[in-house]
């Protein structure tokens, strides 16, 4: 459904919430062959998000915490993502994460499971909107193949078909501000402009796609990962000049699903924090801070740099 609009929309991710979060529920605890009686307590994303769809989930979930006593541990999505990659490998303490998605793009210090230090975020839309509004445009839809595809992936795919990745330059956004904020709205109005040329130059109508449409593809997915690599650089060099982290080895996670709000939750348990007993002094937030904001700290430390040269694949 979300697919034929090319982007999430609210009303529908309400009702689809709400048609199966409960037959979701009951079909995991089958398959884990638990019961609520083995559960100590309920994890519930809280914010940030689309208020509708947490709405669902923060309901339910008082729901179940009534029925079988248990206690509700909020969960700040973001804090979420950042904390899921230690239950797959042994991080300690402090660390650097970038967090990329559909709604967020940031960097922050993860202290520990509460405290966080925010170095950068978007200042106006994140890539996964991007590169949805975009495909939207470029009517990456039409081509059969893409049909099932949200955005992104469509891109990407188109992007690493590119025969000539080089054919359109796109600017380096924010290249002057030494923070480590991001933006994608320039980079989304220059891949815009460039396709509305094409399209007058092929005079496209209709349905139709510009020829050149993968090699775009691609020009747009080199520009926001210039820029990923330029902001992350610079968050590198703040952390290490002010001994916010540790040298250690990367890891790559990607993940957006219950289990990393379950993680999150259980890291909380474990440390007895934010455990819910009155359920009436919860509710939900649809925007949300991750942590303590050191973005000006990082603005004032003015720190240059030297662009990392990266070799286009297709």
């Amino acid at each position: 459904m979300h697919l034929r609009y090319g982007g999430i929309i609210p009303d529908i991710a309400r009702d689809l919430h709400s048609r199966f979060v409960e037959p979701v529920v009951s079909e995991t605890l089958k398959e884990a062959r638990v019961s609520m009686d083995d559960i100590a307590a309920i994890a519930v994303t809280l914010k940030p998000g689309l208020p509708l769809s947490l709405a669902v989930g923060m309901k339910y979930a008082k729901h179940l915490a009534r029925k079988y006593d248990k206690p509700i541990i909020p969960i700040h999505h973001m804090e979420a993502h950042a904390l899921v990659a230690r239950m797959q490998h042994n991080i300690e303490f402090p660390y650097l994460t970038l967090l990329i998605s559909g709604g967020h793009c940031l960097l922050a210090v993860v202290e520990d499971v509460i405290n966080f230090k925010l170095l950068g975020e978007s200042i106006d839309m994140a890539p996964g909107e991007m590169f949805d509004k975009v495909a939207r445009r470029m009517k990456l839809r039409n081509i059969p193949e893409f049909a099932q595809m949200c955005g992104g992936q469509a891109v990407e795919v188109a992007g690493s078909r590119a025969t000539n990745p080089h054919l359109f330059k796109l600017p380096l956004p924010l290249a002057d501000y030494k923070d480590c904020n991001f933006s994608f709205n320039g980079l989304k109005t220059s891949v815009l402009l460039h396709l509305h040329r094409k399209e007058k130059e092929h005079q496209i109508t209709a349905d139709k796609l510009i020829p050149e449409v993968n090699d775009l593809c691609a020009a747009m997915l080199m520009a926001t990962y210039r820029h990923l690599v330029h902001r992350t650089q610079r968050a590198i060099e703040f952390c290490q000049q002010n001994n916010l982290i540790p040298d250690s080895k990367k890891q790559l996670i990607v993940s957006d699903n219950g289990v990393m709000i379950a993680w999150n939750g259980l890291e909380k348990w474990r440390r007895d924090l934010d455990i819910v007993t009155d359920l009436n002094s919860i509710d939900i937030e649809g925007t949300s801070q991750l942590g303590e904001s050191f973005v000006s700290k990082v603005a004032e430390a003015r720190i240059p740099i030297k662009l990392v040269k990266i070799k286009m694949r297709c």
